[in-house]
């Protein structure tokens, strides 16, 4: 199974996902909000992007509350930090990590996240099996 993404990140892409941003992120927050979201809970997002939703998620869950997000491009990664830098986030952490590597985190979670992941994964099952293998308590 590839674990590479094919869509590369340059100023194409980032006008993608910006797009995609302003068009999904109401609705996507909103869902978040209503399915209990809170402050205090530790967050996982897989496939972070430029890090839009991951501080969006790290602003809803301070004071206490923490978010890893990961992502498989290195240079999405350096803009999610740089987003959350530019926040002054200090409750997130961005890890170059694929979807299929998530075992490989040592930690659970309150809610796992994900938007738009599937779609670009050429086995979509084995990171959902990974998903509940890792004895998360929530997957939206």
């Amino acid at each position: 199974m590839s674990k590479s993404y094919f869509l590369e990140a340059n100023e194409d892409e980032d006008i993608r996902l910006q797009i995609l941003n302003e068009i999904f992120n109401p609705s996507s927050q909103g869902f978040l909000q209503n399915c209990g979201l809170k402050p205090g809970m530790q967050i996982l997002e897989v496939g972070c992007g430029n890090g839009t939703m991951a501080c969006w998620l790290a602003q809803q869950v301070q004071p206490h509350g923490h978010v890893t997000a990961i992502d498989i491009s290195e240079k999405r990664i350096q803009s999610a930090r740089s987003q959350a830098d530019q926040c002054g986030l200090t409750n997130i952490e961005f890890n170059l990590l694929s979807a299929y590597d998530i075992l490989q985190l040592k930690t659970t979670f309150d809610l796992i996240y994900h938007r738009f992941l599937f779609v670009h994964l050429t086995n979509p099952k084995t990171v959902l099996t990974s998903i509940y293998a890792a004895d998360r308590k929530s997957v939206v």
